[in-house]
């Protein structure tokens, strides 16, 4: 049974009756769009390989979040601020990684 009013601006608005099982379904169907549409808007696995989170930048560089706040200060790291989280672009820190490099003599004994 289906009830017409309008509201506000005309609109008509729909009161429908229900039963729990047709609830459940209409929520499985809206939640199936919403999750489509999230998917839609996410980026390509491609394009997040190419940041890596803080703890992944520490644990690579062996350095503490104190090193990482300094190198992105001083240019050296690219990096992304997605809320309070903070994503560096691997490309950067594979190249702090190579400018600091050292490479030792081998002596002969």
């Amino acid at each position: 049974m289906k009830e017409f009013f309008k509201m506000g601006h005309g609109e008509p608005v729909v009161l429908m009756t229900m039963t729990s099982e047709m609830l459940d379904q209409l929520v499985d169907r809206v939640a199936e769009k919403l999750a489509t549409k999230l998917d839609a808007g996410k980026p390509s696995t491609g394009e997040t390989e190419d940041w890596i989170t803080e703890k992944e930048a520490q644990r690579i560089l062996g350095k503490k979040a104190t090193s990482l706040w300094s190198h992105r200060k001083n240019g050296e790291l690219v990096y992304a601020k997605v809320g309070k989280k903070t994503y560096y672009s691997k490309e950067s820190v594979i190249a702090l990684m190579k400018a600091n490099k050292v490479e030792r003599a081998r002596y002969a004994a």
